[in-house]
C-alpha cells in the first residue's frame, strides 16, 4: 500500500481561501456610531423609566422604607439617650442579630466620625 492511499490517523485540514480584500470584511463588522437623536431618545427613555419606577416617592410624597427599619430605631434612640446622659459613645448594637459593632451596623443615623464636641 502506498503512502498516498494509506488511511491516516489525523484528518487533513481543508484550506479556506483568504479573503481578497481584508478591509472589506473589517468594515462590514464595525458598528455604526449612534446619532444625537438616538442618544437623546435613549436618555429620555431612561429618565421616563426612572420616573415611572419612583413615581410614588417623587410625586405622591411617599417615603422609601425597608421592612427592617423598625428594628434600627431602638438602637438609635438608645445611643442618642446614652450620649445625652453620659457623653459616651455606644460601640455595640445588641438589636441586630446577636449583637454587632455599631460602626458596622449603620443603625445610628448620627455621623459617628465627628469629634465628641460636635455630636451634641
Amino acid at each position: 500500500m502506498s503512502r498516498r492511499n494509506a488511511p491516516s490517523a489525523v484528518p487533513r485540514r481543508r484550506r479556506t481561501p483568504a479573503p481578497r480584500d481584508a478591509t472589506a470584511t473589517v468594515e462590514a463588522f464595525t458598528p455604526a456610531t449612534p446619532s444625537r437623536r438616538e442618544w437623546w431618545t435613549a436618555g429620555i427613555a431612561v429618565v421616563l423609566l426612572w420616573a415611572g419606577l419612583f413615581f410614588p416617592q417623587l410625586f405622591l410624597g411617599q417615603r422609601v422604607v425597608s421592612g427592617d427599619a423598625s428594628y434600627y430605631r431602638p438602637f438609635a434612640e438608645f445611643s442618642r439617650a446614652r450620649w445625652s446622659e453620659s457623653h459616651e459613645r455606644t460601640y455595640w448594637n445588641p438589636y441586630v442579630f446577636m449583637g454587632i459593632e455599631s460602626v458596622s451596623s449603620f443603625a445610628d443615623p448620627r455621623p459617628q466620625y465627628l469629634p465628641d464636641p460636635l455630636l451634641d
